[in-house]
């Protein structure tokens, strides 16, 4: 007898079609498409009738088949034996899922080197004293006679490599995560969860207390990634603390749909991005969503001119023009405009207009 015989697969695909618990999870889809030839050459050996042309296999062939059974087809079936007991266990609790165990760690987050750096926190980026309006990206900036030292003494950092972030972060983007700070109900995080390595949100439900749910975000509806809900002792998570804005000019990421996150290939492209830099505290919550109470702008002084407005076109800036009024924002130039494009995304504050030739009772 078969092994694709024994387990009949077509029977478990009439019940999943049908909807019939267990038979509807993932975990049985997964095990009838390598049943059914998706498992390759090994499968396919394990399937024919054994002796039909009086055939024989090689040494080279069973190594190769207790391979795929050691590391694909045994941790299958046992997923849905899993899956099978878990449901008979609790009387088809549509709750229950199959708990997958974490087989993939953390990359390499390059902590040592992190810490060796050496940031200078310089003043403050307060809420204007119009305030009161979240995201409205209006700051007040206040810079100190000496600037205080600030070091990242327990911390990793990697690159998104998926839209999950919206609009916080973007594909090729560096993520600093802290290996101490507690995650909290709507905290950004880089986790990882059976075969994934996740960047999502992790948010709870007073419903499930002991569960966590861990959604992305991303401007493009058709791609907005499926929540991902687990116990959370199941799940291990480091928390989002801050972004380096570097996609302009770091290597694209490969596309793969396991891992929203990988190790930053290089480094120097964070010494580059943190060499020199000043930060400003942000007080209050004009710089939502990039930017939440507590944290920091990393800023880069720079002069001002046509090259300058060239290079920093599309990106994040601090901007502030003659009447002293400090924006963070988005810079877009239109010939002898400069719109300063609002980050939050309801819609409800407006762009800053200010013009180069000082035209149109405008200025910069």
């Amino acid at each position: 007898m078969r092994l694709i015989d024994a387990l009949k697969p077509a029977d478990c695909t009439t019940l999943r079609e049908a909807h019939v618990a267990p038979f509807n999870r993932q975990t049985f889809k997964e095990l009838v498409d390598m049943l059914m030839g998706g498992g390759g050459k090994e499968m396919n050996i394990i399937n024919d009738p054994h002796h039909k042309d009086n055939e024989t296999l090689g040494v080279a062939q069973a190594a190769d088949i207790r391979k795929f059974w050691d590391n694909q087809l045994r941790p299958k079936l046992h997923q849905a034996f899993h899956v099978c007991a878990q449901f008979e266990a609790f009387a088809g609790e549509p709750r229950m899922f199959a708990w997958r165990d974490n087989v993939v760690a953390f990359p390499n987050g390059h902590r040592d080197t992190l810490k060796a750096l050496t940031l200078m926190k310089t003043g403050v980026a307060a809420a204007a004293k119009t305030d009161g309006k979240a995201g409205d990206g209006i700051v007040t900036l206040k810079e100190w006679d000496s600037a205080q030292p600030v070091k990242l003494f327990n911390h990793d950092i990697y690159q998104l490599t998926a839209s999950t972030l919206d609009p916080v972060a973007g594909i090729g983007d560096f993520l600093i995560v802290s290996n101490f700070a507690p995650v909290t109900k709507h905290s950004l995080v880089v986790a990882t969860f059976g075969e994934q390595l996740l960047a999502r949100r992790h948010s709870e439900t007073d419903l499930h207390p002991t569960m966590a749910v861990l959604t992305g975000q991303t401007l493009e509806p058709h791609q907005l990634p499926q929540p991902v809900i687990a116990p959370k002792e199941m799940v291990q998570q480091k928390k989002i603390v801050g972004t380096l804005f570097v996609s302009h000019i770091a290597s694209p990421p490969p596309d793969n749909v396991n891992q929203e996150a990988r190790a930053v290939s290089d480094f120097h492209l964070v010494e580059k991005a943190l060499a020199n830099a000043r930060l400003f505290e942000v007080q209050g919550r004009s710089a939502e969503p990039i930017a939440l109470d507590g944290q920091f702008l990393v800023t880069h002084p720079t002069t001002f001119g046509p090259d300058t407005l060239m290079r920093l076109e599309g990106r994040l800036v601090v901007a502030v023009d003659d009447s002293g009024e400090s924006y963070f924002k988005r810079l877009r130039v239109h010939n002898k405009m400069v719109v300063l494009e609002s980050l939050n995304p309801d819609g409800t504050t407006p762009a800053q207009l200010l013009s180069l030739d000082r035209s149109q009772g405008l200025s910069v």
